[in-house]
């Protein structure tokens, strides 16, 4: 594989998975630069910090890629009170 020089992160809820790819993808391709942060776009407070963190580190950001999505979770809320569908698919990403 080519390597671009991108600089990843991985934006993640459950950091010992993430660190686990972060592991995996640094094996498969040694010259490659990723990172983890954590990010759990049910969470207000946990965009906020991601967000914070993104400023303080001056970290540009040329691409976003969600991958996350939750499907039929009757009576389940998120932290800030709302629907978990309507919180993780929609609310986070308006933010």
């Amino acid at each position: 594989m080519l390597y671009l020089g991108a600089d990843v992160i991985l934006a993640c809820r459950n950091m010992q998975r993430a660190n686990e790819a972060r592991n995996s993808l640094a094996a498969k391709y040694p010259q490659s630069s990723v990172s983890v942060m954590a990010l759990d776009i049910a969470d207000f407070s946990s965009i906020d910090a991601f967000v914070e963190r993104i400023r303080r580190d001056a970290i540009d950001i040329d691409v976003f890629v969600n991958n996350a999505g939750v499907f039929h979770q009757p009576g389940k809320k998120t932290k800030d009170g709302f629907d978990r569908v309507i919180g993780t698919n929609y609310m986070a990403c308006i933010i």
